[in-house]
């Protein structure tokens, strides 16, 4: 009987000490936004009560990560390889419709600007419209499921603007060209300033381009 209680009391110890370690290491992991510890919190506290909690704190990071990656990969990549490894987020959170949501996003490109004057001053309202280039190296329509697909948009008060179009826009070619209110951007020598990128890029930053 005697052996009995001692033992019975090691067991209560032991799962005490369990507990208070993971309650002190889910305080540290709460208090911080280091994946890494939040990642080795799963690994060693797996039956923790916390557990769920952590394992959500690393998925909204992730998607977080994801819907700002430049890479058209990692817009869904990372977040796809936590969801296969604990299938209980998809209870936990809508996973299958945030997966889906990013895969759409890795097929958008982004373009982003700002237009200004010659004295540096910001140009607000101006239509922009992307044109991709062609095999023939000219510009031409884009055209998705029989509608126009040319990405547009306008210039807010600061000059910036911010294009969105599918990714088959820019053609196989991965090149454009800009329009500012029916006008191409231009070299001084009247030569269409065209940008080109590569299959991999999702946002692309033009940086600042004068008008007249």
């Amino acid at each position: 009987m005697k052996n009995s209680l001692i033992l019975l009391f090691v067991i209560i110890a032991t799962i005490s000490a369990s507990c208070g370690k993971d309650k002190k290491e889910w305080d540290k992991v709460k208090a911080g936004n280091d994946i890494t510890e939040m990642e080795s919190f799963l690994s060693n506290f797996p039956k923790s009560q916390y557990f769920d909690s952590v394992l959500l704190m690393i998925e909204s990071r992730i998607y977080e990560q994801s819907v700002k990656s430049k890479s058209r990969s990692g817009t869904f990549d990372e977040y796809e390889k936590i969801v296969t490894a604990y299938p209980s987020l998809n209870k936990l959170t809508n996973a299958v419709e945030k997966t889906e949501y990013l895969k759409l996003e890795a097929d958008t490109i982004e373009i982003h600007g700002r237009l200004v004057n010659d004295d540096d001053q910001p140009v607000s309202g101006k239509a922009v419209v992307g044109w991709p280039i062609n095999d023939q190296g000219n510009a031409t329509l884009s055209f998705e499921n029989g509608r126009i697909a040319n990405p547009r948009g306008f210039s807010d008060s600061t000059g910036n603007f911010v294009l969105r179009g599918h990714r088959s826009f820019i053609l196989k070619n991965n090149e454009f060209i800009l329009e500012v209110n029916g006008a191409n951007i231009i070299t001084e020598e009247g030569i269409p300033v065209s940008i080109k990128t590569d299959s991999t890029n999702r946002v692309i930053d033009v940086g600042e381009i004068t008008v007249k």
